[in-house]
């Protein structure tokens, strides 16, 4: 190796000591302010602010960016808590999160009631084996019995109370008298319990119908919508709601009549037309309206090859007092434990346009004055909350949803 070559690491070194002179050099002399340099630019519209270069900046570790962000972090957690307890959720947030409170409250009793499936099945077999039960309907098989919806807490209850009609002991209270509301729902007394019942789900159809054919489904927000998807999800609920007060209502006519009625209805073709429809929420809104359209088809036609079957059996085996005291008997006992309580809200919410005054105070009278409390209060602001996820759907299209509340 020659000498240059052994000089030259060393002149690189030199020179980069040099630099890094040269460079404190020049920030000891960017300290001082040049007054010539501003002046200047002074002439020209600057400042002496034109000439000041950003402090530098120091570098922080990766530990300590991730500890900034943490503490960043965690004060916003306590601004978005402090928000939340100064200002109440309103509109769609508000009404989502009352349906998740709801739906685990909903969920929480249908595990509870799943446990009292079998109180009918053994309420049978107790009528079978009574002194009187020639006047009971035979006990059900287990097929049957897993086919019928849950049943509500007050199944003793209704069994007693079967037990003192078949044996002569009748409740006093206020009952209907015919012909109320054969007229309003345009039949006679044989479906008049079906068609009552039926009343608080067709009801829904023709009001949604109003909406779609008035542009409000090709005119909702994404919001709107999604509200759509959660209020078919809640009127499913309210179908098999009316299913168990029809069970209901057919234990009261037995009860009367001394014989027993089954009634077998499916709702495959109804099940599957809604989950097309909650499968499209988000497909082209042409396609979404004509889903819903066929979900309320199929359950119209449910309902009326169900109401038709029903009549045909109850005419010779009923009478129409025993069909108005089974009715009233069905409201009358309603506990406020029920779940389908809902229905009886929609019922008046219908009654108050359809009937006449004296006619709704008729139905109003059948319930004692605490479950009168818990008809305008609860069970209307369940239909309230229900009604509320239609509104900015039914507001686009100018058709208010809400009524009676």
């Amino acid at each position: 190796m020659t000498e240059e070559d052994q000089q030259a690491p060393r002149s690189a070194t030199r020179n980069q000591d040099e630099l890094e002179a040269l460079g404190e050099c020049v920030t000891d002399d960017e300290e001082h302010d040049d007054p010539m340099a501003w002046a200047d630019l002074e002439a020209f519209g600057g400042t002496k602010k034109t000439l000041e270069r950003p402090p530098p900046r120091r570098k922080l570790t990766p530990e300590q960016v991730r500890a900034q962000l943490d503490d960043l972090d965690a004060l916003e957690r306590r601004m978005h808590e402090a928000q939340r307890a100064t200002h109440p959720k309103t509109g769609l947030v508000d009404t989502i999160a009352w349906l998740k409170k709801h739906n685990d409250a909903v969920e929480a009793a249908g595990a509870n009631q799943k446990l009292k499936r079998s109180s009918s099945f053994v309420r049978s077999v107790l009528g079978f084996f009574s002194p009187s039960g020639s006047h009971r309907s035979p006990p059900a098989s287990e097929e049957t019995r897993d086919a019928r919806p849950p049943r509500s807490n007050n199944d003793v209850e209704r069994s007693q109370r079967s037990n003192n009609v078949v044996d002569g002991e009748c409740d006093a209270f206020p009952r209907l008298c015919a012909p109320w509301g054969q007229a309003e729902l345009q039949c006679d007394w044989t479906a008049l319990g079906f068609a009552l019942l039926n009343e608080a789900l067709l009801h829904d159809l023709a009001r949604v119908r109003a909406v779609i054919a008035a542009g409000g489904l090709d005119s909702a927000s994404p919001q709107a919508i999604v509200a759509v998807a959660k209020w078919l999800t809640l009127f499913d609920q309210h179908v098999h709601d009316v299913i168990t007060l029809k069970e209901y209502l057919l234990d009261e006519r037995a009860a009367l009549a001394g014989v027993g009625y089954k009634v077998s209805t499916t709702y495959d073709a109804y099940n599957e037309a809604l989950a097309a429809a909650l499968a499209r929420v988000h497909d082209e809104r042409r396609f979404l309206g004509e889903a819903i359209e066929r979900v309320f088809c199929e359950l119209e036609a449910v309902l009326r090859d169900e109401r038709a079957a029903v009549a045909a059996v109850l005419a010779p085996s009923l009478t129409e007092p025993q069909e108005y005291d089974a009715l009233s008997s069905l409201f009358h006992h309603l506990s406020d434990e029920e779940g389908c309580g809902v229905i009886v809200a929609k019922l008046l919410g219908w009654m108050q346009r359809a009937m006449a005054a004296t006619d709704v105070q008729a139905f109003l009278a059948l319930f004692d004055p605490d479950m009168q409390d818990k008809v305008a209060g609860e069970w209307m602001r369940q239909y309230a909350s229900y009604l509320h996820l239609l509104d900015e759907f039914a507001l686009q299209a100018e058709t208010p949803m809400t009524f009676f509340t």
